[in-house]
């Protein structure tokens, strides 16, 4: 590589590296005459309970009065609690909330939404626990339905009938609810049906045809004016039916509120530590292995700006306590990774061996395409620590995996920025701090053995 190409490649790594420092902090500001601001990516890290502050809740849960349900039962029910409550959630944008379940012992369903502050928000938002019936009128003993075996979903839509502002509630069934829901409405044409949640009665709905296809629609009630709800009307009403269906009893057994203080100084505390941790690795890298180290500083800020960004983007990463001591961790990896190659490169360079005076050689070859020379000790130090660095780095990403899979909710927020900080950490090391000490080759005055704090003892030297 010429002095020419390596001074424009290291120019524009340069310019990158502080390019990608600036969008990552940088403060919100308006992109032009455009309606949309910019925010540095690493603000826009979606932030977990214990950072951002909120409620979390914790719900007992067990099958249904009557009901005997096997572990397996149990799990596939929970998993459409939890996806009916994050659909919930979503769609009131908390988009940042985590509902979890533990199925070992006695089972419990979490909710936790950061930016709350009132318990009783998370009531408002998912439902309070309920069972739901759909009877014959005026005779509660006929049930025909039952919210938590046979109601799939419950929505609200524009009443595109009427198409004058109101809305409906919709009602999706399960395979066995529509075959139930289709001899409850062909029995009472003409007729009506009573929904009860808890016991009351919430609702008296007509039924106008046998509705077989698992759709229908709740149109009367509410607005007074046009004979149909209002948004806010259908959206509280399908949340009290929605809470119905979740096909488990659950019963409250804590609230708990973290306050966005104790959030705010978290960030600041582990911001500080990071920060000075960094520059304190920063500068012995410096002081150990001269301009090894100065380009493995480089490829560090490179290894923080790509987590940032990886974490900002990924959508199932939500930055936690114990997630950004799965970061501190990558840190740690990928300076050991590089303090291996250059311990290596040092090895390579006292060894003494052919070529070892000319520090950027590269392996030769001969005609029949056969390695005829090794290269000069950085060449050599890589490819011997290279197995090293990826056997190390291979062995903690397995384990961030295992914790993933099978971790609980805080073990899980380390192991998924573990793993991503891994994969950077290796590609930094491996790849980007390789080729800035490429770079270096291009000029005759770096190929100084002090420059990079390379040594040999008094008989290797002889």
């Amino acid at each position: 590589m010429n002095k020419k190409k390596s001074i424009a490649i290291f120019t524009i790594a340069c310019i990158l590296l502080v390019l990608g420092m600036v969008f990552a902090f940088v403060p919100t500001f308006p992109i032009g005459k455009s309606m949309y601001d910019y925010t540095g990516y690493a603000r826009s890290i979606k932030l977990g309970l214990d950072l951002a502050g909120g409620v979390s809740a914790v719900f007992d849960v067990k099958a249904p009065d009557g009901e005997t349900l096997t572990t397996d039962e149990l799990k596939t029910r929970l998993d459409g609690v939890k996806a009916s409550m994050e659909d919930l959630l979503t769609s009131k944008g908390y988009t940042e909330s985590v509902v979890t379940y533990n199925t070992t012992g006695n089972p419990t369903i979490t909710v936790e939404i950061p930016d709350v502050d009132d318990p009783e928000r998370v009531f408002d938002l998912i439902g309070r626990p309920a069972s739901l019936k759909i009877t014959k009128k005026d005779d509660e003993k006929t049930v025909y339905i039952v919210g938590s075996k046979h109601l799939k979903n419950v929505g609200v839509a524009a009443d595109t009938e009427k198409n004058n502002g109101t809305y409906v509630i919709s009602l999706q069934f399960n395979a066995e609810g529509t075959k139930a829901f289709a001899a409850a409405t062909k029995e009472n044409i003409g007729k009506a049906l009573d929904i009860y949640i808890n016991g009351e009665k919430l609702m008296t709905v007509s039924v106008s045809s046998e509705i077989s296809n698992g759709q229908a629609v709740i149109k009367q009630g509410g607005n007074s004016t046009t004979g149909g709800y209002t948004y806010e009307e259908a959206y509280n009403m399908a949340t009290r039916l929605q809470a119905g269906t979740f096909g488990v009893d659950m019963t409250v057994r804590e609230t708990n509120i973290v306050s966005p203080t104790l959030g705010t100084t978290a960030i600041r505390s582990s911001l500080i530590a990071g920060i000075v941790g960094i520059v304190l690795v920063m500068i012995f890298m410096v002081a150990l292995y001269g301009m090894f180290g100065l380009m493995a500083d480089m490829a560090l800020l490179a290894y923080i700006e790509l987590v940032l960004f990886l974490c900002s983007i990924l959508p199932w990463v939500q930055l936690t306590l114990p997630g950004i001591a799965g970061i501190i961790i990558g840190i740690g990896m990928a300076v050991d990774a590089n303090i291996i190659i250059f311990e290596r490169i040092k090895d390579e360079y006292r060894s003494g061996l052919l070529g070892s005076d000319n520090l950027f050689l590269k392996p030769q070859r001969g005609s029949d395409g056969k390695i005829t020379s090794q290269g000069g000790p950085i060449s050599r130090g890589f490819r011997r620590a290279t197995v090293a660095v990826i056997d190390s780095n291979v062995t903690t990403l397995i384990g961030a995996i295992v914790m993933w899979i099978f971790g609980g909710t805080s073990i899980v927020g380390f192991a998924v920025t573990l793993f991503i900080s891994i994969l950077v950490s290796m590609f930094t090391a491996l790849l980007v701090t390789r080729l800035n000490i490429s770079l270096l080759g291009a000029f005759d005055n770096m190929n100084n053995p002090k420059l990079y704090m390379l040594k040999r003892s008094d008989k290797e030297a002889a």
